[in-house]
């Protein structure tokens, strides 16, 4: 069975509209590792002309000496400017790749893995597929033809001398070979210490507030050790297994100068080889000896960054990515649920056979202890969880056959925990996107947030997860980027816990005021003056729907729901 190529895509990126230049990199390359070549029988007509073995004169060995020299200068320059060319623009489209991919995951696949996975892949990763994989194509190429051009001319010269040559550098390439499978190993677990490490820092950070609340400082350090103890683990070992591979080609290396000048000082002895002969096998074995020391080292690093990119691909490709299907550009008669049921892990079920009809632009009130299913259901609407059992239909079609692009476009979900990006307020409402002004002054009105954009001004930058906000000033923006995407669907899940009363109850009004808008709204706050507004009020109870009606019809059914209104209330 053929093996899935999870890297392809991405070693391809790196050469989209790159090729030209990789032609350049290449041609420079190949130049320079002739050109170095030549230098080496240049010194040898040199010494067999000084010693009057040779047949050109100093004027004439002069002038090839300036040709070499600008010929190998302009080759360096051009190399390194096509060099570094490429590798900006490869780094660049790697890197949008594996960015393009991961965002398009969908909230399910993204939610169950460690973003400090994909924070490794697009930092330590990535730095280090640019120098072992990018960096190293051109050098393998070099090093390579330097070392079959050396060969080639030691072979011209004296086939002895180039056979113990050849021998010594296949006993090099094969440690490099038997030492290559290890090294790869050996980056991938550095690869995977170093997402575990990222994802573990992001995570003591992010409860930074909750360590020193409960003084477990001591504690986190210990966690934090851990983690960096293993990371330097897995770093020393893919470390050792370099200088294994650097000290076996350096002593091989060694080994091969030493054979070969004290073999031609043999033949020189007894007259097969001038001193002209000897000095460019000394040249040639050293070019031979670095480049198979430089290939011993960089050949399994360059299948060790392969395989990092492998992984990556792997990760973003073969996980669960944005379902393709049925398009959909309307709700239409709105949204049906039947015998739904879904849990978070096989034995334990959330909901248990919900039967609820959502008529399209119709306002709905879900209501209900803690723990009873109302997010659930909101985030399974949304198609974040496709593993239910049961029917959810949207505008008739099955919810599990809707492409996720075209259910994003009719519905939106406010959330209690809101993201805010390090950027401006206005810059958190449109997403970035361009809208026309009367929205954006629509979407700030209607969700409360005039009052701060009058005191900082729409520029105002709300700082990493919005610190310099608030948070009821960052549940407005987030109300308001939803108010201003104008969706069909617009779900709210505690969206305005945040707020005072008097601004929860105007951005409550104004959502519920948005004629043509189907409503669903998580709250705990059960105020009758905004439930009276609402055309139906589903209560939840240990998953299943308990009641349904109006405000008016549940308080006189004296059941649940009432009974949850009178504790609220104080009744």
């Amino acid at each position: 069975m053929k093996k899935t190529d999870y890297g392809k895509p991405y070693r391809t990126a790196a050469f989209r509209g790159n090729r030209l230049t990789f032609a350049g990199l290449l041609t420079t390359t190949v130049s320079g590792a002739v050109l170095q070549a030549v230098i080496a029988v240049f010194l040898q007509l040199v010494l067999d002309s000084a010693t009057g073995a040779g047949p050109y004169g100093v004027k004439a060995l002069g002038v090839l000496c300036l040709v070499l020299m600008a010929a190998f200068g302009a080759v360096t320059l051009a190399h390194r400017e096509v060099a570094t060319r490429f590798l900006r623009r490869a780094n660049r489209q790697y890197r949008k790749q594996l960015f393009d991919d991961l965002t398009r995951k969908n909230i399910t696949a993204f939610s169950r893995e460690q973003s400090g996975i994909y924070i490794s892949m697009l930092t330590a990763d990535a730095n280090t597929v640019e120098e072992k994989y990018f960096r190293a194509m051109s050098l393998l190429v070099m090093h390579t033809l330097n070392m079959a051009l050396s060969l080639g001319l030691m072979f011209f010269y004296n086939w002895l001398l180039a056979l113990v040559s050849l021998a010594l550098t296949a006993l090099v390439m094969l440690c490099s070979t038997v030492l290559g499978g290890r090294m790869e190993q050996a980056q991938r677990r550095v690869s995977d210490r170093s997402s575990s490490f990222v994802a573990g820092v992001k995570d003591l950070l992010s409860g930074f507030s909750v360590i020193k609340s409960f003084q477990a400082e001591r504690e986190t350090q210990k966690i934090f050790a851990g983690k960096n103890d293993a990371l330097e683990q897995a770093k020393f070992v893919s470390g050792r297994l370099e200088r294994l591979a650097e000290f076996l080609s350096g002593g091989a290396s060694f080994a091969m100068q030493m054979a070969v000048f004290l073999l031609g000082a043999v033949l020189a002895l007894r007259g097969a080889i001038t001193v002209g002969v000897i000095l460019v096998f000394v040249q040639l074995t050293g070019m031979v000896a670095n480049s198979v020391g430089q290939l011993a080292g960089m050949i399994p690093a360059f299948r060790a960054a392969r395989g990092l990119i492998d992984k990556a691909g792997q990760t973003l490709l073969a996980n669960t990515s944005e379902k393709q299907g049925t398009s959909i550009s309307t709700v239409g008669s709105g949204i049906a649920c039947r015998n739904l049921h879904f849990g978070y892990e096989a034995d334990s079920e959330i909901l248990k056979g919900v039967d609820i009809d959502l008529e399209a632009g119709k306002s709905y009130a879900l209501v209900g202890a803690s723990g009873s299913g109302k997010s659930t259901l909101l985030n399974l609407l949304l198609g974040s969880y496709p593993d239910y059992t049961g029917s959810i239909t949207v505008g008739g079609a099955e919810l599990n056959e809707v492409s996720t692009e075209s259910l994003y476009d009719l519905m939106a979900l406010v959330q209690q925990n809101v993201f805010v990006f390090d950027s401006t307020i206005e810059e958190n409402i449109t997403m970035f996107k361009s809208f026309p002004e009367t929205a954006i002054q629509g979407a700030i009105r209607r969700s409360g947030l005039g009052r701060l954009i009058e005191e900082k001004g729409r520029d105002y930058r709300c700082g990493e997860n919005g610190c310099n906000l608030s948070g009821g000033e960052r549940q407005r923006i987030s109300i308001a980027r939803c108010l201003l995407k104008n969706t069909q669907v617009l779900m709210l899940d505690e969206a305005t816990a945040a707020l005072d009363a008097q601004t929860s109850a105007n951005v409550t009004n104004a959502i519920l005021d948005v004629e043509g808008l189907t409503r669903i709204i998580v709250t705990h706050k059960l105020e009758s003056a905004i439930l009276e507004r609402f055309d139906k009020i589903l209560v939840l109870r240990d998953g299943t729907i308990a009641e349904q009606g109006t405000f008016r019809d549940l308080l006189e059914k004296n059941g649940y729901f009432a009974a949850l209104y009178k504790v609220s209330t104080g009744l």
